[in-house]
């Protein structure tokens, strides 16, 4: 077991790089700031997944599970698959980009003052 205290959102720079660690952290701010999971597939091209790779997802896991289309989507971001890093790599800044660029100015506001 390690001392290392778990990092909060507080607690995050919005321009930390993030990996596939933080996985459950962002899945939980999206949730604290009312983001609704069925926009999952046009967030993940706002972060810059490609059309296959979002494709793939849906197909994986159907329409029925838009948290695990959500969850899958946000780890392919977190590995920097497809154009993810000519959007950006992935921080909390870029999140909230992404969710602005989406037209979820509320939840992207909300990323940036936590």
């Amino acid at each position: 077991m390690t001392s290392e205290k778990s990092i909060e959102f507080d607690e995050l720079p919005l321009h930390r790089l993030l990996d596939t660690k933080d996985l459950g952290h962002v899945l939980g701010l999206l949730r604290q700031c009312s983001f609704s999971f069925r926009k999952w597939k046009d967030f993940g091209s706002a972060l810059g997944l490609g059309r296959g790779t979002l494709n793939d997802i849906q197909l994986r896991f159907g329409n029925n599970s838009r948290e695990d289309c959500m969850k899958e989507c946000l780890s392919k971001w977190l590995k920097k698959v497809d154009n993810v890093k000519r959007k950006g790599v992935p921080t909390l800044g870029r999140l909230s980009d992404a969710l602005e660029e989406i037209g979820e100015r509320s939840a992207a506001e909300y990323i940036r003052r936590n």
